[in-house]
């Protein structure tokens, strides 16, 4: 990823967050998953539960929804839901731990 591609991102997310991006954080994961080029997100909300918070995002924005193998049904019913009403082309996988390796498997 060129210097130019990693960074043009940030528009995008600075659309879709608006005031929370005033707060906020940048991450990334640790150097055995640098290959990924990720990034995440962090901001801190004023929500005290724990239920998911669901943001719009511009609709290039969104390449691929990868969810946990650990994550609550509901939640996945949830997502699969939005996904398959505003963003139907994009695919929706699953990672799950692989058995016996030290890696992903993504569905």
């Amino acid at each position: 990823m060129g210097k130019t591609d990693e960074i043009s991102w940030i528009p995008l997310c600075e659309q879709a967050c608006g005031e929370a991006l005033r707060q906020f954080s940048f991450a990334e994961k640790s150097k055995e998953w640098k290959y990924e080029g990720g990034r995440r997100l962090l901001f801190q909300s004023l929500q005290s539960n724990a239920d998911p918070i669901f943001r719009p995002y511009p609709h290039e924005a969104i390449k691929e929804v990868i969810l946990s193998e650990r994550m609550v049904n509901d939640y996945q019913v949830r997502i699969f839901a939005v996904m398959k009403k505003l963003y139907p082309e994009v695919p929706v996988r699953t990672a799950r731990r692989a058995k016996g390796a030290y890696t992903l498997v993504i569905d």
